[in-house]
């Protein structure tokens, strides 16, 4: 939620405390109990809308993190491992390419970081499979840093999916503020008229209220 429309929520809530605070002044004058009850119902969409786009980004970064964390920490592993390979072989241009770290691992942009895991299994692939167990890297080993790998992508192509939910949660809540806000200016702003003279405070902080 955007901070204007964060501001807005905030006047909602505010009105719902005055409004809660002068109950007795109320309570039995049917139209405005009508209108309060469908204001209050709008209020808890609202907040109701808003927590589920916090979750689905929320629940995706998480979930986003878990997957190239567990793809970086089996990287360096095997990255070790081979570059051990090519310092016995006095490869220097594998022992070069092998210098991949858990920072390029998991905290550079996602693509190249994996690139660089991809860069790791092909080296682990083109060991023979005499290398491969002189150098403790058993099969098992292989076929979870694939799959951590392909899982990584997996979550990484996500965004477009969790970007669309959200816009059709943004939608949502763009009616929602123009419902709640038409039940505040064409209702409960109409029937507080009632209070003016009679009820000076309830009428006094409701005004201060939807002037926030």
């Amino acid at each position: 939620m955007d901070r204007n429309r964060n501001n807005i929520l905030n006047m909602y809530l505010a009105v719902q405390l005055v409004i809660a605070k002068f109950i007795l002044k109320w309570t039995g004058y049917t139209p405005f109990e009508t209108a309060n009850t469908e204001f209050n119902g709008l209020v808890d969409d609202i907040k109701d809308v808003n927590e589920l786009q916090k979750v689905i980004i929320k629940g995706y970064t998480k979930e986003k993190r878990e997957k190239k964390r567990a793809m970086a920490n089996l990287g360096v592993i095997l990255a070790k491992k081979v570059r051990a390979l090519a310092s016995a072989k006095s490869n220097y241009g594998l022992f070069g390419e092998m210098n991949i770290t858990f920072s390029k691992l998991f905290y550079m942009r996602s693509n190249l970081s994996i690139a660089f895991a991809k860069q790791v299994l092909a080296s682990v692939n083109g060991m023979s499979p005499e290398e491969r167990t002189a150098y403790d890297i058993s099969a098992e080993n292989i076929s979870s840093f694939s799959k951590a790998i392909d899982d990584f992508e997996v979550v990484n192509a996500l965004p477009r999916e969790k970007i669309a939910l959200r816009k059709t949660e943004s939608k949502k809540l763009s009616q929602l503020f123009k419902n709640t806000t038409a039940v505040l200016k064409d209702k409960l702003d109409n029937l507080m008229e009632n209070f003016v003279t009679s009820d000076t405070d309830f009428y006094s902080d409701y005004k201060n209220a939807r002037a926030l």
